[in-house]
């Protein structure tokens, strides 16, 4: 707990001059700006150059821990979080997690009243100020997963504009960073995967790396979602029911991106089904034409960089190999 007040005092985001004047559950606060707050059992009461103006009903003293040590006031929270050279307010509903929820106040110079803002409470948690007028959520789980999402103000709307995922080692030892972006929509986009690199002097840096040997996938109807981790990152469309044991994640075309075929259900030894390249650029999975115009499941032949399948002739015991080599991005029957 005194490392969690030690973070919120450091970020000189909280209000600063408490009094040592206490009387039974009240508290005394001087904040810049003329302003002061005293919390008791009622809730919030606000005064400005020494007049009361406000009161802000709240249960705030009451979930106040028992066993902090340090006055209810000091953990109120201000800045200016719609950046109109004003500072707002931040009262925390629970201090006793990593990450802090509670509710925004924006103070509105013409009423001279500090105003519930919908838009901020719908994120409901602690945010900090950056200096390119962004808002920066931070959030660690129990199994120190951290993540970072941006949001920026667009009009009288919060919108997000990037998060950041930082995994804890994987079983190889290995930290790996997902960025992604938002649609118009909130949906998320994938951007990248890192590798973070620490060096013997514990500076860092991090490398990116493909990802498409990260994805796995997982039939959804006539649909495949593609995940990273617990994220869908894309639903490809099959047309048919997938069979989920028959998808197949490989380099078809040697650009060392993983690509997919996905066989159609109780698919055998190259059954039909559906390619996927993997698009590097755009970082998503575009429906192969090229490939599908063969059809069928190819098998890999990485030494000659070729594709082929076999048609067997059971009742004659025979059987005709097709070998595909490409050229130009086409594919070509050898």
């Amino acid at each position: 707990m005194k490392k969690l007040l030690a973070v919120i005092l450091l970020s000189s985001l909280f209000l600063s001059g408490c009094s040592n004047n206490k009387t039974s559950s009240e508290f005394f606060l001087e904040i810049p700006e003329g302003f002061s707050f005293k919390i008791n059992n009622s809730g919030i009461e606000i005064s400005k150059d020494g007049e009361p103006i406000q009161t802000i009903e709240t249960d705030y003293l009451k979930n106040y821990p028992e066993n902090m040590d340090s006055s209810p006031e000091t953990h109120l929270v201000s800045d200016d979080y719609d950046f109109d050279g004003y500072k707002d307010l931040f009262i925390p509903s629970d201090l006793t997690g990593t990450n802090i929820s509670g509710t925004y106040y924006i103070y509105n110079p013409e009423t001279n009243l500090f105003e519930s803002c919908e838009e901020l409470n719908k994120r409901g948690f602690l945010m900090s100020v950056s200096g390119d007028e962004t808002l920066r959520y931070s959030l660690t789980d129990e199994n120190s997963k951290s993540e970072n999402i941006i949001y920026k103000w667009d009009n009288s709307i919060l919108k997000p504009v990037s998060h950041e995922i930082q995994y804890p080692k994987d079983e190889s030892g290995s930290v790996y960073v997902d960025t992604f972006s938002y649609d118009n929509n909130e949906n998320e986009i994938f951007i990248k995967r890192e590798q973070l690199l620490t060096s013997d002097d514990g500076s860092s840096e991090r490398k990116e790396v493909s990802i498409s040997s990260f994805y796995k996938f997982k039939p959804n109807g006539n649909n495949i979602d593609v995940m990273l981790r617990d994220k869908v990152i894309q639903t490809l469309e099959c047309d048919y029911t997938p069979d989920e044991n028959k998808i197949e994640s490989c380099d078809y075309d040697f650009d060392g991106n993983n690509d997919l075929f996905v066989s159609m259900q109780n698919g055998a030894m190259y059954s039909q089904g559906t390619y996927f390249r993997y698009n590097s650029f755009k970082k998503i999975y575009e429906k192969w034409d090229e490939l599908n115009s063969v059809g069928r499941e190819l098998v890999i032949d990485n030494e000659n960089e070729s594709l082929y399948w076999v048609d067997d002739y059971s009742k004659d015991y025979r059987f005709e190999k097709f070998v595909y080599k490409w050229k130009h991005q086409k594919i070509i029957l050898c």
